[in-house]
């Protein structure tokens, strides 16, 4: 009994040594009325410029060139057209499915494509075009990375356009 009471009352002082443990962190908190902002080991942007992103400079690649989806796009639908560079291949998504294969085409010398679909698209789904598959061109997958038109989706990639299907 007495070993057990022994056993307790050190196992109880660690619990609260552990509580009482100082802080390893400290808090720096510039005044209210400085400019400066709180130095709290997190680095610091090298611009004034407030918000995100925190510098102009989006990426150094080149801007990649325009794709559209003929609008609008109706639920059901079988049949997506736009347009976009000559050749190059493209696939549809359906990223409110977090990328979901609908289908693949090139698009024409003319500039313009079409994806025939086999089943409908489903009423108030985003859908969007992405780069398709290039092994088998002279294509740099490096010139469809940015675009101020283009939309970058978690889990889903570069979206060239997209467009919400409606009724």
């Amino acid at each position: 009994m007495r070993k057990l009471l022994i056993l307790v009352l050190i196992i109880m002082s660690l619990a609260l040594a552990a509580c009482q443990s100082p802080s390893v962190t400290e808090t720096v908190q510039a005044p209210l009325n400085s400019t400066e902002p709180p130095n709290n080991g997190y680095p610091l942007a090298e611009s004034n410029e407030s918000g995100y992103p925190v510098s102009d400079n989006q990426s150094s690649y080149p801007d990649g060139p325009d794709f559209s989806i003929d609008t609008p796009l109706n639920a059901g639908g079988t049949v997506v057209t736009g347009i976009g560079p000559a050749g190059v291949p493209i696939i549809l998504i359906d990223a409110t499915e977090v990328g979901e294969l609908l289908g693949t085409t090139v698009i024409k010398a003319d500039g313009t494509f079409q994806f025939d679909l086999v089943e409908g698209i489903p009423e108030k789904h985003q859908v969007g075009i992405q780069l398709g598959d290039l092994s088998d061109t002279d294509l740099n997958a490096n010139d469809y990375v940015y675009n101020d038109n283009y939309y970058v989706r978690p889990l889903i990639g570069i979206m060239f356009d997209m467009v919400v299907v409606g009724q």
